[in-house]
């Protein structure tokens, strides 16, 4: 059986959020769940108009100041589990579920476990719609991933990567896989608990016919003409201390043993293109270039915590 509503709580973990759209969010995400919990990473000394208010419906659990996200998603999960919820859905705070999303999931939950799975997460399809584009469920290949196309009866597959954001997380995994590694602090978190996860036998699934709205980096834009070439057609601009951390955290997870060796060396192969992207479409180019150096050494050295 997949999980029911009153066995599921909804955690959102916030910084500095936009209101509307945490609104939006939460209206769509009320309705699925037995009850929703904000993490706030929002420093306490911010301005009080950028802070999270009190939110009809969601119980806000302030930090008062920025502990990352891996952090802010296992005090989510501790609140959950102190009010006797099994499953988390995990939500950033820039996404919209459909209005049947956790419907959608706990049917793919049941599916995977009829066929012998030992579920740890399902994650929906989500759609960035600054670019219109739909991202697919991945399975990983030595030299590239290869995109899993769902026929029209599957209710589930299998994937090697889920995103944090629209995910169904078994609470009871964590006892054995572990929390969220906060060293991490934000990026690369979720493909770190998910390998490890796999590698202790348990399964991530994607469900097709679920979906989520969600955006991905500050902005999109059309690739460069070389980039193209190698396949891509739109890009993704991030900010400097995003790069640091998308650069050190990749770094980082080559050391990890429980890291599958296929990842590690696509990932190696790809990084010299990232990092010559992000310089090629950075506005700040002296700054992009100082927290790209930056992130390489610290990867290297294999430093976590908060960027300093």
């Amino acid at each position: 059986m997949g999980p029911s509503r009153e066995e599921v709580v909804g955690v959102v973990v916030t910084y500095f959020p936009e209101l509307s759209a945490l609104r939006e969010l939460l209206a769509a995400a009320r309705p699925q769940v037995a009850a929703l919990v904000i993490i706030d990473n929002t420093p306490a000394d911010a301005p009080a108009a950028r802070r999270c208010p009190p939110m009809d419906g969601a119980e806000i659990v302030s930090l008062g100041f920025n502990a990352g996200l891996a952090a802010g998603l296992n005090r989510g999960c501790e609140w959950a589990r102190a009010r006797g919820a099994s499953f988390a859905l995990l939500f950033d705070q820039d996404s919209v579920p459909a209005p049947d999303m956790l419907e959608r999931l706990a049917d793919a939950w049941s599916a995977a476990g009829t066929s012998g799975l030992r579920v740890a997460a399902a994650g929906p399809r989500f759609l960035d719609d600054r670019g219109a584009r739909v991202f697919p469920f991945l399975r990983m290949g030595l030299l590239r991933n290869r995109v899993v196309v769902p026929r029209p009866s599957d209710e589930f597959v299998r994937t090697d990567i889920l995103i944090t954001s629209g995910c169904l997380l078994a609470l009871g995994c964590i006892d054995e896989v572990g929390p969220m590694d906060e060293s991490l602090f934000i990026d690369n978190v979720d493909v770190e608990w998910g390998f490890r996860a796999r590698a202790r036998g348990w399964a991530l699934i994607g469900a097709p016919q679920a979906t989520l709205k969600h955006r991905i980096g500050d902005e999109h834009v059309v690739a460069p003409r070389w980039a193209r070439l190698l396949g891509k057609d739109r890009a993704i601009r991030h900010g400097p201390q995003r790069l640091y951390y998308m650069t050190r955290n990749r770094i980082r997870l080559y050391w990890l043993p429980h890291v599958p060796l296929a990842w590690k060396a696509q990932d190696l192969l790809r990084l010299p293109a990232k990092i010559l992207l992000s310089l090629w479409l950075a506005q700040d180019r002296s700054g992009v270039a100082r927290a790209l150096a930056r992130g390489v050494l610290d990867g290297l050295a294999n430093r976590g915590g908060v960027m300093r």
